[in-house]
């Protein structure tokens, strides 16, 4: 057993890159994975209730990027988004993530109701996260929302409430590699360790 210890220990530091130059990397297979409503800043009305102030438009245009392919969506629209991925893309990068920035006609500081949005996705969550970002009046970025669930999922999101406008909201499909190296040495050492326990028994 000493043996196979050794032999475990000396095949991780042979075959496990540093930390720091791990590769890192997700597998996205081809299929339809996020389709977003528009983003619409809600006011509150004189009865108290709400209504849209303005609804934002993606400056992004359709078209590909990496390995995400951007489309107007359901309803075809420049307030409205799909991400799809067209083809199987290996060893995508976390720095290949999607960003799609929504514009506003508002001014920055006006007060708001909240943020809303339609959304559906249908993804590995394992691989893949749709979230929502803010600039803020000092320009650091806050994570407003995501959606972590695997699997085809829909809702609608209220987010900013009774706050003000600060600023560019952006959309991001975040790709959330698995360390490839680290699972198939995890896997071989898992192997072996139990051939060498078999063998004792």
């Amino acid at each position: 057993m000493k043996r196979v210890c050794v032999l475990a220990l000396l095949l991780a530091a042979v075959i496990l890159p540093p930390a720091s130059s791990a590769s890192w990397s997700a597998v996205l297979q081809e299929g339809w994975y996020v389709d977003l409503g528009p983003l619409t800043v809600y006011d509150y009305d004189p009865m108290g209730g709400y209504y849209p102030r303005a609804t934002g438009w993606f400056s992004t245009p359709t078209g590909s990027y990496g390995p995400f392919l951007v489309t107007d969506g359901q309803y075809h629209s420049g307030d409205t988004r799909g991400v799809l991925v067209p083809s199987d893309a290996y060893g995508v990068q976390t720095s290949e993530s999607l960003d799609l920035p929504v514009g506003f006609g508002m001014a920055i500081g006006e007060p708001i109701a909240y943020v809303g949005f339609a959304w559906e996705t249908d993804y590995d969550a394992g691989q893949m996260r749709l979230e929502l970002w803010r600039t803020r009046y000092g320009g650091q970025q806050e994570l407003m929302w995501l959606q972590p669930t695997s699997g085809f999922q829909r809702g609608f999101a209220e987010v900013a409430q009774d706050t003000y406008f600060e600023g560019l909201y952006s959309f991001r499909v975040a790709v959330l590699p698995e360390p490839g190296s680290v699972l198939g040495l995890a896997t071989g050492l898992g192997l072996l360790l139990g051939a060498a326990r078999r063998r004792r028994a």
